[in-house]
C-alpha cells in the first residue's frame, strides 16, 4: 500500500513537471505555428490560433477583434506580399492555464528585404482541449523626434 502511494505521488509529481514545462513552451509553439500559417498564405490558420474573444492589438494602433477580424488583417497581409519573421525571447506561466510570451517580428517583403519590424507580447489561454491566444500585441519602435 505504502509503495503504491509513493508511485501515486512520484507520478503526480512528474505529470505536474511535465506540464509545466509544456506550459513553458506553449508561447513557443503558438509563435511558430503563427509563423507557420502566416508564410503559407493560411489566414485561417492564423485566426485558427486565437480564442473566440482573442484580440490582435497592432502595431498600427488598429485593434483586431475576435478569429474573423484577424483572419481579414493577415489576408490583406498576405495579399501584400509580405512575409513574417517571429523570435520567441521570454516565456512565462502566468496561472494553470495561462502563458506569457514575449520576442521580435519582421514583416518581409517579397524580395526578402525587412518592411517594418518590433516588438510582440502575446497572453495565451487553454481554450478547450487547446492552447490559444488571448491578447496579442505588436509594436514598432518609437523615435522621438
Amino acid at each position: 500500500m505504502v509503495r503504491r502511494c509513493a508511485w501515486s505521488v512520484v507520478a503526480v509529481a512528474a505529470w505536474w513537471a511535465l506540464s509545466f514545462a509544456s506550459a513553458q513552451d506553449v508561447a513557443n509553439e503558438l509563435a511558430v505555428q503563427w509563423q507557420e500559417a502566416f508564410n503559407a498564405g493560411d489566414a485561417a490558420g492564423v485566426a485558427a490560433l486565437y480564442t473566440a474573444d482573442g484580440v490582435l492589438h497592432l502595431a498600427s494602433g488598429e485593434v483586431a477583434r475576435g478569429p474573423d477580424a484577424v483572419q481579414a488583417w493577415a489576408q490583406a497581409q498576405i495579399d501584400a506580399g509580405l512575409t513574417i519573421e517571429i523570435v520567441s525571447e521570454a516565456s512565462e506561466v502566468l496561472a494553470d492555464e495561462i502563458v506569457y510570451g514575449s520576442g521580435t517580428w519582421a514583416f518581409l517583403d517579397g524580395e526578402g528585404q525587412q518592411v517594418l519590424a518590433g516588438k510582440w507580447a502575446a497572453v495565451d489561454m487553454m481554450d478547450g482541449d487547446a492552447w490559444k491566444v488571448h491578447r496579442h500585441f505588436a509594436s514598432v519602435p518609437y523615435q522621438l523626434e
